[in-house]
């Protein structure tokens, strides 16, 4: 099953790196979409995403996760065939935003699945399995991308852009072929002596405060994404005197580092007490890259380009270590009578960061090196909380329960 689910990550993936890589440019310079208005519309597209994280969830604790899978790659496939197109911004936002609804719905759908398929122990490598093959196909489809970018005629994005669908269309019917998962009835979990039925809304995930705390810590690291894929690149092309090409190095470095390195670092993130340790960890490496970043404007650039290539290597690992020990807690501290929707909530959490995460990157780049050092200090803050949170021993306050007749 794992084999399959990496097949299907592989090929989606592939396909949302060559249309991210290609998309704004042929809506902005060849359709000739005010680049303005299309950042607005992936901004709603961004919120949309948000709340379909979580409504995914609840659906994916009254139906099988692996059927809301397909569906969602279905309908994204067909947003993306849709979107070359498309010429005005109305058409453009529409599609833009059922195509980030199921995107993020697909998110929660699989995280579920891997739940239900994998237990304790099995659960942190098989999430790592997959980030890899995610790092795997988003670099394939920016290859490709490279390649239409070079081109450059309207004709030739217009075809990438619908190889990429058919990429989420193929991964769709290879999701078929993934064994039916089975929902438990919601609330009702078995035990040794009775059934037990909880109530609905004792189970929702913000009853829980460590895991209402788990997410919203998670949610405020990930913003670390943004830093390689915006703050970095600009401020080395602004602020130091590093060559520009040390851009695409970087780029490449943080792929390979993740490739390399997911699975083996993840290991022995199988209970909340070992991933508190694994995020405390990972967050104190990325304030390190952190004050890597501030320091590179005040040297030459050989010795600049030396600090940025060491802060992108703490950069990556402290990011496999954050992520892995992050999605273990937000498995391990969930209820399993609600499973679907514990993952809907942290996902929403977590897209809330990455939503956020650019412009709080632009900001810290505007405002210069003291700002990286805040930022530092500020994941730093972040690690040294999720390792008190996820170490504690107490949670929320036992659910209300029924008995059912036995």
């Amino acid at each position: 099953m794992l084999r399959l689910l990496i097949v299907i990550q592989l090929v989606s993936m592939s396909g949302r790196g060559v249309f991210f890589a290609v998309g704004a440019l042929y809506f902005t310079q060849v359709v000739g979409l005010d680049v303005q208005a299309v950042g607005l519309a992936l901004t709603v597209a961004g919120g949309v995403g948000v709340i379909a994280t979580y409504v995914a969830g609840l659906a994916s604790d009254r139906w099988p996760a692996r059927t809301l899978m397909v569906l969602a790659l279905l309908v994204e496939g067909a947003a993306l065939a849709a979107l070359p197109w498309c010429d005005t911004i109305g058409v453009y936002a529409v599609l833009a935003g059922i195509e980030a609804a199921m995107s993020r719905g697909c998110w929660t759908a699989r995280q579920t699945l891997l739940a239900r398929a994998f237990t304790g122990a099995d659960r942190t490598p098989a999430r790592a399995k997959m980030r890899v093959a995610t790092n795997l196909g988003i670099g394939l489809g920016s290859g490709l991308a490279a390649l239409v970018l070079a081109d450059g005629r309207a004709g030739t994005f217009r075809w990438a852009m619908t190889l990429a669908a058919l990429m989420y269309l193929f991964a769709a019917y290879a999701a078929v072929r993934v064994p039916a998962d089975r929902p438990s009835p919601a609330g009702v979990v078995t035990t040794a002596e009775t059934v037990v039925a909880a109530d609905d809304d004792v189970l929702a995930p913000w009853r829980n405060r460590r895991y209402l705390a788990t997410a919203a810590i998670n949610g405020a690291v990930v913003t670390h994404f943004a830093v390689v894929e915006v703050g970095l690149p600009v401020w080395l092309v602004t602020r130091t005197s590093a060559p520009p090409v040390l851009v695409s190095v970087l780029l490449a470095l943080n792929t390979a580092v993740i490739v390399l390195l997911q699975v083996r670092l993840n290991r022995g993130f199988e209970n909340p007490r070992t991933a508190a340790s694994g995020f405390l960890r990972g967050g104190l490496l990325l304030a390190s890259a952190c004050g890597a970043y501030a320091l590179a404007p005040s040297a030459g650039a050989v010795v600049a380009s030396l600090v940025l290539i060491a802060g992108g290597l703490v950069h990556a690992v402290g990011e496999i270590l954050t992520s892995g020990a992050g999605f273990s807690l937000g498995y391990e501290l969930a209820d399993e009578r609600a499973m679907g929707r514990y993952q809907g909530f942290f996902g929403a959490a977590q897209s809330v960061g990455m939503m956020l995460g650019p412009v709080l990157v632009a900001s810290v780049v505007a405002a210069g090196w003291w700002a990286w050092v805040a930022l530092g200090v500020l994941y730093a803050g972040l690690a040294v909380a999720g390792y008190v949170t996820g170490r504690r021993t107490t949670t929320a306050a036992a659910p209300a329960t029924a008995t059912v007749a036995t």
